[in-house]
């Protein structure tokens, strides 16, 4: 057997991607377990776009898409949400045991090179072989270029199956996404700021099937730009099989009013309960069930124990909160990962109240409501009257946002008075 010759793709029947969806997807019950696969599916048709593809479920785990561009093909599906791993897969044909060793010996080889490797080989059809024959002797043909075998704990494991007189080889693979397939597990209205936070809990909703929509208090004009441009970031990356919309409301009238009306301890967590009461009413034109956050237990003084309890009670709709117990320096890991990172690192603080004074971090309930009281009934009510939207599939920075239209922002069931599909 000639193992320094390079691949000949004279026996290569077929290439394509395995894909195995996520075991939150296939260990369900048959019913709910073919509703997310078929969900899966379409999040997938939508991140390959005119990509031609031909694609097929191989049992409850996996399906095999045909391409003739595994690499772009693998890189848009590894940011689909409720796929596990990507795998390039390589059929061959053969006639003999050596036939196949000499085959498969140049495609396989450079898998296991300095590696500790193990061969494990499935076959179904008869042959005068074994199964363990084909591991013995292509694991002798790989053995020179590796750092040898480890049949426990190996660094890499080369993986052959055979059907017949075909041999089906899995050449690489790649981690998906994992979670649940976007969209299905509801909808969730974030707030988004532009910094690290916001867009690293949006995605964590995301990957756990929860289709997101975003609201954006306009406090900076230019901050506001940067804000969708983070949006725009994540939903371009992750956001495939969904709509990808920011609501827009202008705070600015709000953070005047504060300053000039309020004690300086009382204005951010005042500021969060209105912007709380606002995203509640973008939610209920919506018909989005929740608001959900960035924040986390104690990383500014709106987000002490005692202020998220003042924030939930501001409104009834629940607030998630995917980050409450994670620290600030795994956040922006997470950004770095999602690819937010950049941007988000260029966020300029525009919600800072205090003028240098101290800020309460345990405001009485009490002292809160007097304060409210104090900005007049329609200040949030003036804010939805001012309501943009921003489209992020087009969105451009300095681009005039449409104004919201309950005619096409709004589900047609809530127009109809109907009951929430």
């Amino acid at each position: 057997m000639n193992t320094s010759e390079k691949p000949s793709d004279d026996d290569v029947l077929a290439v394509v991607a395995h894909v195995t969806l996520s075991p939150e997807i296939y260990l369900k019950s048959a019913t709910v377990g073919r509703k997310f696969a078929k969900k899966l599916r379409k999040n997938m048709r939508a991140a390959l776009g005119p990509i031609n593809v031909e694609m097929r479920q191989l049992g409850t785990a996996r399906l095999e898409i045909k391409t003739s561009d595994y690499k772009t093909v693998a890189d848009r599906l590894a940011r689909v949400f409720g796929i596990h791993s990507i795998a390039r897969v390589q059929t061959f044909r053969f006639e003999t045991l050596d036939d196949l060793v000499d085959t498969l010996t140049p495609h396989t080889q450079p898998l296991v090179v300095g590696k500790r490797f193990a061969v494990r080989v499935r076959r179904r059809g008869a042959h005068e072989w074994r199964g363990a024959d084909l591991e013995r002797a292509l694991g002798a043909a790989l053995f020179p270029a590796s750092d040898g075998v480890d049949l426990t704990n190996p660094q890499e494991t080369v993986q052959v199956r055979i059907e017949g007189q075909r041999a089906h080889v899995l050449l690489d693979r790649i981690e998906g996404a994992g979670g649940m397939p976007l969209a299905s597990q509801g909808r969730a209205l974030v707030l988004l700021s532009g910094g690290f936070d916001s867009p690293v809990a949006a995605w964590s909703l995301m990957r756990r099937g929860v289709a997101v929509e975003f609201v954006h208090f306009k406090l900076e004009c230019s901050q506001s730009d940067h804000a969708l441009a983070v949006g725009q970031q994540l939903w371009s990356e992750w956001g495939m099989g969904s709509r990808g919309r920011v609501h827009i409301l202008e705070f600015q009238p709000v953070k005047d009013a504060l300053r000039e009306q309020l004690d300086p301890r009382l204005r951010q967590i005042v500021l969060k309960r209105l912007m709380m009461m606002a995203g509640d009413g973008v939610a209920a034109r919506l018909g989005i069930p929740v608001l959900a956050t960035g924040e986390a237990i104690g990383q500014v003084s709106s987000q002490t124990f005692p202020h998220l309890v003042e924030l939930d009670q501001a409104i009834e709709r629940p607030i998630f909160r995917p980050l409450l117990t994670v620290d600030k320096n795994t956040i922006v890991q997470m950004s770095r990962r999602i690819g937010t990172f950049d941007l988000s690192s260029r966020a300029v603080e525009v919600c800072d109240l205090s003028d240098g004074n101290p800020v309460a971090t345990r405001a009485k309930h009490r002292d809160i409501v007097d304060a409210e009281g104090k900005l007049g009934a329609t200040i949030v009510d003036d804010a939805l009257d001012q309501w943009e939207v921003a489209d992020l599939s087009a969105w451009l920075p300095g681009e005039p946002l449409r104004k919201f239209d309950s005619a096409i922002d709004s589900p047609a069931w809530l127009r109809d008075g109907a009951a929430q599909p």
